[in-house]
C-alpha cells in the first residue's frame, strides 16, 4: 500500500538533491580563482522505485531524485597533451633563454665584440705590413693582441661559469622531481583510503594532478591509472607515472605507494637500481622538458662552442 507520506518523501529527496548542486556550485565559484581547481558537477539520478502491490499486481512508484556522486570535469586526453605540450613549451623556453645569453656574450655588433677585436687585430697587422720599422705600429698589433686574448678569455670564462650555472640547476631540478614524486605518491595514499571508503575525493585528485602539471615542465611524463583488483565493488585506482617520452614507455618515478629517487648529473640518471639516459635519436633528445634542455646544452652546445673558440684561437 502506499504510504501517506510519499509525496512529502518525494519533495525531500528533491530538495536535499538540489541543496548539495547548489553547495557544489557554490565550491566551484568561491574556487573560480584558485590554482589547479577542477570544476565539479553534482551528478543527480532517478532514485529507486518502490515496489507495492496494488490492484492484484506490482506497481513500480518512482522515488524521486537522488545524488548518486559529485564528479570533476576533466578530459585526461586533454590532460595529456596538455603535459605534452608543456614539455616542450619549457624545452624550448629554457634553450631560448640560456642561448639568448650565449648571445650576449658575443655582444654583437657592439664595439666590444669579438667580430670587432679580430677586425682591429687584423687591420693593425695591415698597417703595419705597410711600414714594419714602425714602432708605433709594432705597439698598436701588441695592444690589439692583447685585446683579442682578454675577449677570448672572458667568453671561455663566461662559458665556464654558464657551465657551472647549468650543473647547479640540473642539480635543483633533479631535487625538485624528488620531490614531487614524494608528495604525489603520498597523495595516492591518501586518496586510496578515500576510494577505499567510498569516496570521491576531488580536491585530492586535483592536488595530485597539479603536481603532475607541474613536473611536467621539468621532465615529460606519463600517467597511466588503472582499477585496483583487490576492490571489485568500486573504484580504486592505481596510479604511475613514468619519465617517458610521448611515444615510447619510459622509467617509473612513481608507482602507486611505492617512488624511485632520481639521482644524476648532465651524464646520466638513475631511478633505483635502473640507470638510463634522456632518450636520444640522432643525437637529438626526443624528450622534453627543461631537463633536457639543460642537458643538452651541456652536452652538444656547449661544447661545440668551446671547441669553435678553441680552434679559432
Amino acid at each position: 500500500m502506499r504510504s501517506t507520506f510519499t509525496g512529502l518523501e518525494l519533495g525531500k529527496n528533491a530538495l536535499a538533491a538540489q541543496q548539495y548542486a547548489i553547495d557544489t556550485a557554490g565550491h566551484n565559484i568561491s574556487n573560480a580563482g584558485t590554482k589547479g581547481y577542477t570544476r565539479q558537477v553534482s551528478n543527480l539520478v532517478t532514485g529507486i522505485p518502490n515496489v507495492i502491490s496494488a490492484l492484484g499486481h506490482n506497481v513500480s512508484i518512482g522515488s524521486g531524485v537522488t545524488i548518486e556522486s559529485i564528479s570533476r570535469i576533466r578530459d585526461a586526453f586533454v590532460d595529456r597533451q596538455f603535459r605534452w605540450e608543456t614539455s616542450k613549451e619549457q624545452y624550448w623556453s629554457e634553450k631560448l633563454y640560456f642561448q639568448s645569453n650565449i648571445q650576449a656574450f658575443f655582444n654583437e655588433p657592439a664595439d666590444d665584440s669579438l667580430h670587432n677585436d679580430l677586425s682591429n687585430f687584423w687591420i693593425a697587422w695591415s698597417e703595419l705590413s705597410k711600414d714594419p720599422e714602425n714602432s708605433g705600429a709594432k705597439a698598436v698589433v701588441l695592444e690589439r693582441a692583447q685585446t683579442l686574448v682578454d675577449s677570448f678569455h672572458r667568453l671561455a670564462q663566461q662559458i665556464t661559469d654558464l657551465e657551472n650555472d647549468l650543473r647547479s640547476k640540473i642539480q635543483v631540478q633533479i631535487d625538485q622531481i624528488n620531490s614531487y614524486a614524494a608528495q604525489i605518491k603520498d597523495l595516492n595514499m591518501q586518496i586510496q583510503r578515500a576510494e577505499v571508503a567510498g569516496d570521491t575525493p576531488n580536491d585530492l585528485y586535483d592536488a595530485r594532478d597539479q603536481l603532475v602539471d607541474e613536473l611536467s615542465k621539468i621532465v615529460s611524463v606519463r600517467v597511466t591509472e588503472t582499477q585496483d583488483s583487490n576492490f571489485k565493488d568500486r573504484h580504486v585506482g592505481v596510479f604511475k607515472i613514468e619519465i617517458a617520452s610521448e611515444a615510447a614507455a619510459g622509467q617509473v618515478l612513481v608507482d602507486h605507494d611505492q617512488v624511485w629517487e632520481l639521482q644524476g648529473d648532465e651524464t646520466g640518471f638513475s631511478l633505483g637500481s635502473s640507470d638510463f639516459e634522456l632518450e636520444t635519436s640522432h643525437g637529438v633528445i626526443t624528450q622534453m622538458g627543461s631537463l633536457a634542455a639543460e642537458v643538452e646544452l651541456l652536452n652538444k652546445y656547449l661544447p661545440e662552442i668551446m671547441g669553435k673558440l678553441d680552434e679559432l684561437a
